[in-house]
């Protein structure tokens, strides 16, 4: 049979690979808007701006992937009649996305992070499972050759029992997503968050995947956006426990430091010191 799959807007991973745009970030706003521009025409301003970019957003789309674009999921998904719809785009709207899948009974692919929070997420699950709608999700550290090789290791009986477990990604600035589709991704309103709630997916699924089932409690976070000093946070630090007490410590950001990076802050300086401790004697 034919099997059709139905893309709506597309995720980050894709978006990032295409040409910038040539319309006004929404980020310049301000600078367009005069010094006595009043809050309600600045408002307008940004709006028209975001209206600009999305449409612009969906033009390339339609060009790259050569299909119909939609800016409402429901029609797209009336119109194209999909088997699977892959579900990916600003954060806070993939539930509302997700929820029109179930209704029309349509098995989905969701990237992460699924949503802009859990509590919005959380009806939507349920609703996937209780009707039995075949999903699932895009979580790659699953399919890595590392974690593979320590799956089989426990299964081997090869290593002991797990009492900690530490992860870091750290990815690029925050500003490679400015010139791109996937502009929003700063705006927190619409991901939800910067490098917490895109990166920690990866090193949270992983530890829930080694430390058994049940619950999981959230022992302490620490989030900071000192680093670019954007309206997300580019370094995050979460520390969980599970519910027969291994330890997780997941780290994520947005602030790899390489020598091609120019979007880093000029007056920042980075060293590593190594002090051997004073002795007596004048040693």
């Amino acid at each position: 049979g034919t099997l059709t799959i139905s893309t709506d807007l597309m995720n980050s991973w894709l978006l990032k690979r295409l040409r910038p745009t040539s319309s006004p970030l929404v980020r310049g706003g301000e600078a367009i808007a005069s010094q006595s521009s009043s809050n309600l025409e600045e408002s307008q301003i940004n709006n028209q701006l975001t209206v600009d970019q999305e449409i612009k957003v969906l033009e390339e789309l339609k060009e790259k992937f050569n299909c119909p674009a939609y800016n409402d999921v429901q029609k797209c998904l009336d119109k194209s009649k999909p088997d699977i719809a892959v579900v990916c785009g600003k954060h806070v709207l993939i539930p509302t996305y997700l929820q029109a899948c179930i209704d029309r009974r349509i098995s989905f692919l969701v990237d992460k992070p699924f949503a802009d929070s859990a509590s919005r997420l959380r009806p939507v699950a349920e609703a996937a499972i209780e009707h039995g709608i075949p999903h699932a999700l895009t979580l790659p550290n699953r399919g890595s050759r590392l974690v593979d090789k320590i799956s089989d290791m426990i299964e081997k009986d090869q290593l002991g029992e797990l009492i900690l477990y530490s992860s870091r990604l750290n990815n690029g600035s925050p500003s490679r997503y400015d010139s791109t589709p996937s502009y929003w991704l700063n705006k927190p309103l619409d991901s939800g968050g910067g490098s917490w709630i895109v990166e920690s997916s990866h090193g949270v699924d992983t530890f829930l995947q080694f430390s058994g089932t049940g619950p999981v409690t959230v022992v302490g976070a620490a989030l900071s956006n000192l680093f670019y000093e954007r309206e997300v946070e580019d370094t995050a630090v979460g520390m969980i426990r599970s519910n027969s007490g291994v330890l997780g410590i997941i780290e994520s950001g947005l602030s790899l430091i390489h020598i091609s990076e120019t979007t880093r802050r000029t007056p920042i300086s980075y060293a590593v010191f190594c002090l051997k401790k004073k002795m007596g004697g004048g040693g």
